[in-house]
């Protein structure tokens, strides 16, 4: 299945990547000879985001994408192209309340509801289908119409850890006949529970791959790998199993404008949020891909498109409905838009930081940047608009650190807001100071509630209980004692709401010359 460079006659260059998103690129040409030929569509972290998102990339930040949208560029395509393969790579739950909707007793079946209505043909489990526990994603996988790929998963000791979840799966398309691998990424361990992952082993990726390949090639013309392992992973995975002909990635949010050629495999990656669909033309010649032309579509309206279909709209409308009623309700308003920054002290995590400082009477506080979903507008607030910010359900939680530690926090953060290369820990409580020096960060200030920062001194500090149950893995610390605190971080913001409007705080650069 290796793609045979001989057959390509363009090479993408590394600053394509740029082009515009509906810009295509292709590989190949006219002196290809007549082959198999499909089209495959694929999207990736959807999150259950069923309304419009703001587009960012785009001038003047315009919503985006939905369900509706997404069914109608379906549509449109499937009446023009006989051969289609439709792929999600993974992460279909957490991020909106219809992630929480029961059907048929399954929490999170409206979303596999959706896949099978706008018919898709496979996806792979990212790490978020195991927010709400083991129990959760085995009935959601079993009762999933649309069946699902993993292949780096299984049962402690061996065997099936989801009925209902297979490693590979072949189809046919044009004459073409695929295989397309799933796999999860390789910190599952430290984004899941600890109780799910006493029920799940995690295989070595690598291996299960050349082992379905093994399986696979005799009888397939395309190998095709649904990762939710992340860009530079792919990457990886691409420079190591040569074999592959696609990998189509999530997991890192990324959205890759034109197929990047690593050696002889091509990865693609659609961004998130349901906002752009990525679409590959594909044709294989002699068990190779002969072509590849690829880009990205940004779901805008489009009066060209066909309609959604009545299923997609029947659902949504439900759907619309359940969540409006559970999750409509106006909890308070925002005086201005409460943003976040992944890389220094951000308006929302600075804000949501003191709500945990104040709930627990510690010395400190901070919040995994990655664990704030979406930003609050300024005006009217909803609890869905809340829950869009914290959709895990994570509760306030305390231990000892001694200052020492907490300087290896503010040593983090200054790298992270320097070289943008590391997430940045959300603080309240704790002020420091930094300045390059000599291609480094040398820390000037630091301080606990005003005071400078002791390093043999015990601290009190407040985090939530994710970063908590992974405290080795995120904050590279011995375990410890842990004081639970109750409510749920999302009820503390609540109840801030309820009692005025938000002023939100000045996000703040901790940068001096």
């Amino acid at each position: 299945m290796v793609v045979d460079p001989r057959a390509l006659l363009f090479v993408l260059p590394p600053l394509l990547l740029g082009c515009p998103r509906e810009s295509p690129v292709q590989a190949g040409g006219e002196d290809v000879p007549a082959g198999g030929r499909l089209v495959l569509l694929h999207t990736n972290d959807i999150h259950s985001h069923y309304e419009p998102t703001a587009a960012r990339w785009l001038e003047g930040d315009p919503e985006i994408g939905g369900f509706a949208a997404l069914s109608s560029y379906l549509e449109t395509i499937r009446a023009q192209e006989s051969a289609l393969l439709v792929v999600d790579a993974g992460d279909i739950l957490s991020g909106t309340p219809l992630s929480e909707l029961e059907l048929d007793g399954v929490v999170g079946a409206e979303m596999t509801g959706f896949l099978a209505d706008w018919g898709y043909d496979v996806w792979t489990v990212g790490n978020h289908e195991f927010d709400q526990g083991f129990d959760t994603i085995a009935a959601l996988v079993a009762a999933s119409a649309v069946r699902p790929v993993c292949a780096n998963i299984q049962a402690p000791g061996g065997g099936p850890a989801l009925p209902g979840l297979e490693p590979a799966r072949v189809f046919e398309r044009g004459g073409v006949r695929v295989g397309v691998i799933g796999i999860t990424t390789p910190d599952l361990q430290r984004l899941v529970s600890a109780e799910t992952w006493g029920q799940i082993e995690l295989l070595d990726e690598i291996q299960v791959i050349q082992e379905q390949i093994r399986l696979l090639d005799p009888e397939t013309d395309l190998l095709v790998l649904l990762s939710h392992a992340g860009l530079e992973t792919d990457r990886w995975l691409a420079a190591k199993v040569p074999e592959l002909d696609l990998i189509v990635g999530g997991h890192s949010h990324d959205a890759v404008t034109t197929p990047e050629q690593v050696g002889s495999t091509w990865v693609v990656q659609a961004g998130s949020y349901a906002r752009s669909m990525g679409r590959l033309d594909i044709t294989v010649q002699d068990d190779a891909i002969a072509s590849i032309e690829g880009r990205l579509v940004d779901l805008r309206p489009d009066p060209s498109w066909a309609p959604a279909t009545p299923a997609v709209l029947a659902r949504l409308e439900r759907v619309s409905a359940a969540v409006d009623a559970s999750y409509g309700r106006v909890v308070g308003s925002s005086l201005a838009p409460v943003t976040r920054d992944s890389y220094r002290q951000g308006s929302l995590g600075l804000w949501i930081s003191t709500l945990m400082l104040e709930a627990t009477a510690a010395d400190v506080a901070f919040y995994n940047s990655g664990g704030l979903r979406a930003d609050l507008p300024a005006g009217e607030l909803t609890y869905a608009d809340l829950y869009q910010v914290l959709p895990f359900g994570n509760a306030p939680v305390t231990l000892a650190m001694t200052g020492a530690e907490l300087m290896k926090i503010v040593k983090r953060n200054a790298f992270s807001e320097a070289t943008r290369e590391t997430s940045s820990l959300q603080c309240a409580g704790l002020e420091w100071s930094w300045r390059p020096a000599g291609g480094s960060q040398e820390i000037v200030t630091v301080t606990v509630g005003g005071q400078p920062l002791e390093l043999e001194r015990s601290y009190t500090v407040a985090t939530n209980s994710y970063v908590s149950s992974h405290i080795g893995e995120i904050l590279d610390l011995p375990e410890r004692d842990i004081q639970a605190h109750g409510a749920a971080v999302i009820e503390l913001a609540e109840r801030a709401l309820q009692a005025g409007p938000l002023q939100p705080p000045a996000a703040r650069s901790t940068r001096v010359e």
